[in-house]
């Protein structure tokens, strides 16, 4: 496609979001009814709305926090109310009219907003899901409201020529690929490829043959845009995505070329007086390019400038405050350079590199806030919002460990897109939610009423969930014995070290671990291939093992000893060099007025 030409991207295309019948809706809590009255518990951003009586006012305010870098591990939780009866369901208020009067937001929005594309994200860095698991995802995904997918490669692509040593070995082959995009034409999904440009580019620039293209040479995250060879490079991996997706996609429209978190583009010598025209050159390709938005939050409109009809912004943000990192005034900036933009949230993957399950109360919070959003927002671009990407990172950079993987991510990612296609999320809807993944009549919903759902008390759904067999459901239920077993083992090691004690439960323990690997080798087998499935019980359980092995030693090698040393125990070899202590040094006498200095802290008058 030839942006400018292309009749894909005129104007007059369908309305960027639906509004469904007000019949449809029904404000309903999801959350566990309490006793006490309803009251309308507000977000933050709700409450930055409320509180700001003007633009002015808010821009003042929250300068100082649009300004910090939004680095994805760095996203602390701060929930949006610490009322338990918080209603999900409800928009924000109205923005101040001319008057200075805010409308107290506390009555049902007569229609819900839906945006008219709602994207998957699917990462493969390093952890490719076996093809059969992800076509089931992907018919899933369809049957839950999604219109698309966001596919980011990385080194699972099979790149050919100079190319080929950035592919992993365990990568996708074409004929994997072909199954993958014909099986989303089938289900009228479309795909959107990621191709990482300038920066994450960790996947290539780690290679000798690359190395000499780094921006700043030990950091293999970001290329050096002026070199000679970098246009030339990011032209070629382009070509070969691109190239692979025009053919075997008919649909083909849009490339993600990346470019977040490019903390060190463009330090080298060479690159400070190029024009930013001149880096920009490589997204001018047929379909049209999106950008990931966070470097370009600091820079102000006639900055952004050169950037209008060559890119679409895609604004990301993963906490439940969404207006902290993207206040108002960054959507008129953005309004103002951009006729459109896309907006992103997250299912896993955002709130902990380490994390083996996502907190569903956490992120469908955050979608449903994204929805409030987008409401307020898309009436200041000239085509609206074209919608929002449901990111689900897999690492948060290609030398980072595992974070959740998506079989145990499959809830959370149903919830946000029951939430996203609905506009809301209630128990008006859950019933859906337990068909869609294969639920039986479980104990805890029959004391419930099988269309409520709580978060508040199960925010992992492990028991309202423990009764469904959706595929992968096998490795979300050990992923709830993992978390079990790992308060085990530090209860169990505190115990020992701690209050002294040594009980025959080690064997019970240490055997339980063990049962746990081969659980979730098994669970895993079909789900992903063998370099993963050992990665990540190597990342998560195996350590459990070893901690019970060095007990096991230290207190086997305690029992050895017949014979101690006499008193008194030597002074530790490290404190004698580093501190002094325990060296024989002739001092004075210490008065009482000293000590009591020392403790002050004041320094002794002389």
């Amino acid at each position: 496609l030839n942006y400018g030409e292309s009749e894909e991207f005129n104007a007059a295309a369908a309305p960027m979001h639906q509004i469904i019948q007000p019949e449809v809706f029904q404000g309903v809590r999801f959350l566990e009814e309490k006793s006490l009255p309803n009251r309308l518990a507000l977000s933050e951003s709700e409450k930055i709305l409320l509180r700001t009586s003007s633009k002015e006012l808010l821009m003042r305010s929250s300068v100082k926090n649009n300004r910090k870098k939004t680095v994805r591990p760095l996203l602390r939780y701060s929930s949006a109310s610490k009322n338990d009866n918080l209603e999900y369901d409800l928009q924000p208020p109205a923005p101040p009219s001319d008057d200075g009067h805010v409308f107290s937001g506390t009555q049902e929005p007569k229609s819900p907003y839906i945006p008219s594309q709602r994207l998957v994200h699917f990462d493969l860095k390093g952890a490719p899901p076996s093809l059969p698991f992800f076509l089931q995802v992907l018919q899933l995904s369809k049957d839950l409201g999604a219109t698309g997918i966001l596919l980011e490669y990385e080194d699972m692509f099979p790149f050919t020529g100079r190319l080929s040593p950035a592919s992993a070995s365990n990568h996708y082959t074409r004929e994997d690929l072909r199954a993958i995009l014909s099986t989303c034409s089938a289900l009228g999904l479309s795909v959107i490829p990621l191709i990482q440009t300038f920066g994450h580019m960790e996947f290539i620039l780690k290679l000798e043959d690359f190395a000499y293209l780094r921006d700043v040479p030990d950091m293999p995250e970001s290329i050096c845009p002026c070199h000679p060879d970098t246009l030339g490079l990011l032209s070629e991996i382009v070509d070969q995505v691109a190239g692979f997706h025009k053919e075997y996609d008919p649909g083909f429209q849009y490339i993600h070329i990346g470019c977040d978190e490019v903390y060190h583009l463009g330090e080298c010598s060479e690159c400070k007086d190029r024009r930013r025209n001149d880096i920009l050159r490589v997204t001018k390709y047929g379909a049209m390019p999106i950008i990931w938005d966070d470097m370009l939050r600091n820079f102000m409109a006639e900055e952004m400038q050169p950037l209008a009809g060559v890119v679409e912004p895609m604004v990301w943000v993963y906490a439940e405050d969404i207006y902290r990192f993207v206040p108002t005034y960054t959507w008129d900036k953005l309004a103002e350079v951009f006729e459109t933009a896309w907006t992103a949230s997250a299912f896993k993957g955002a709130h902990g590199s380490t994390l083996i399950v996502p907190n569903v109360k956490r992120h469908l919070e955050n979608n449903l806030n994204w929805l409030d959003l987008m409401r307020n927002e898309e009436p200041k671009f000239k085509k609206g919002l074209r919608g929002i990407v449901i990111t689900g990172w897999q690492r948060y950079d290609h030398f980072a460990v595992l974070c959740e993987l998506l079989p145990g991510a499959i809830p959370s990612l149903a919830v946000d897109l029951l939430a996203t296609s609905h506009g809301y999320f209630n128990k008006s809807i859950t019933s859906r939610l337990y068909k869609s993944l294969q639920c039986t009549d479980s104990p805890v919903a029959q004391r419930r009423g099988s269309n409520e759902l709580s978060l508040e008390s199960d925010p992992f759904l492990f028991s309202q969930l423990s009764w469904c067999f959706f595929t992968g459901s096998s490795f979300f239920k050990t992923l709830q014995n993992l978390l079990s077993t790992k308060t085990d083992v530090a209860d169990f090691i505190k115990k020992v070290k701690k209050d002294h004690a040594w009980t025959t439960d080690f064997a019970l323990l240490y055997y339980g671990i063990t049962g746990l690997i081969k659980s979730a080798k098994y669970a895993l087998t079909d789900l992903f291939d063998i370099y993963t499935q050992s990665e990540w019980i190597e990342q998560n359980i195996y350590p459990l093992v070893l901690q019970m092995k060095d007990l096991k030693k230290e207190v086997a090698d305690l029992r050895k000893r017949r014979v101690w040393e006499h008193r008194p125990l030597p002074p530790l070899p490290a404190l004698q060099t580093e501190f002094g202590i325990g060296q024989s040094t002739t001092t004075a006498a210490t008065k009482d007025s000293d000590l009591s200095s020392l403790v002050t802290g004041r320094p002794k008058r002389l």
